[in-house]
């Protein structure tokens, strides 16, 4: 069987070459048949290949991004190589939107944006805000359409690292041997697949409403809530885009439209069940 497949989660389709026998079964677990396909009659926005060459005396694959080295990678973590070289490749080739690094969820077509460095929580606040009924658009990148300011979805797995899996399996109960990966650059990591609702409008745009700047702190006995002037959002909102400069004058309006757009606030808390309630109070104010 060809070790050759295609992945199309919109609004980008990569194709896969080479890859260990096991990958195409373990992506199967995080996406769906008719996104995950052995077919490659999408157009191709990007091209990976797993590369055994040389290697012989080790399980390991050469990742290779554009014809150059990114990773070595044994079966056993490619999930997780994949997808730090799928996120690489988006933020560094692909200028079709203004691109910020923040996670993206919505609930009647309103999104929140939540910006925030590593080690914030961010994901895992993303992950528990998914498993409580909000879609999914995106774990990693917040699209910004040039045309008229929307929240364009990119939805794939939520990525988890260490103390964060237990959190989500006290809550989701879902994860198994099937979801986590051992001994990783990041340590030890875990993937929650994206909710059927999801990837039912893995295509539908979403207006942003708010902007949370989460930061977990289990020294926090209640919920602390801190509003952010719109200065202060707009250069906060800069430091967190991929590709601001690029587009010079145009990313300035289109920033300074979603910064006036929207309600936004720095997030601190240590109760998951909390932060759940607030979030959801605050966003349909």
């Amino acid at each position: 069987m060809t070790n050759d497949f295609t992945l199309h989660t919109s609004p980008f389709t990569v194709q896969v070459r080479g890859a260990p026998n096991s990958l195409f079964q373990q992506l199967s677990h995080f996406y769906p048949a008719e996104i995950l396909t052995r077919s490659s009659e999408q157009f191709i926005d990007f091209v990976v290949d797993f590369d055994k060459n040389g290697r012989f005396w080790s399980n390991e694959h050469d990742f290779r991004i554009a014809g150059q080295h990114f990773r070595y990678a044994s079966p056993s973590i490619a999930v997780p190589i994949f997808e730090w070289g799928f996120n690489w490749l988006v933020t560094s080739f692909s200028n079709r939107f203004l691109t910020f690094h923040a996670a993206v969820l919505a609930k009647n077509d309103r999104a929140v944006i939540l910006p925030a460095p590593p080690g914030s929580g961010k994901s895992t606040m993303c992950a528990l805000m998914m498993l409580h009924g909000w879609r999914l658009l995106s774990d990693e990148h917040c699209f910004v359409d040039r045309t008229n300011g929307h929240i364009v979805p990119f939805v794939r797995p939520i990525s988890l690292k260490n103390n964060s899996i237990e959190v989500i399996q006290r809550y989701y109960g879902g994860l198994n041997s099937q979801h986590v990966f051992n001994d990783t650059l990041k340590g030890r990591m875990a993937y929650v697949a994206p909710s059927a609702e999801s990837w039912r409008q893995s295509t539908q745009t979403a207006a942003a409403t708010a902007i949370v700047f989460p930061q977990y702190a289990k020294d926090v006995e209640t919920i602390a809530v801190s509003e952010v002037p719109q200065a202060e959002l707009f250069m906060a909102m800069l430091e967190n885009s991929f590709n601001f400069s690029v587009f010079g004058e145009q990313a300035f309006h289109l920033l300074a439209d979603l910064v006036s757009d929207v309600k936004a606030c720095r997030l601190r808390y240590s109760n998951n069940e909390a932060m759940l309630e607030w979030v959801e109070q605050w966003a349909n104010q």
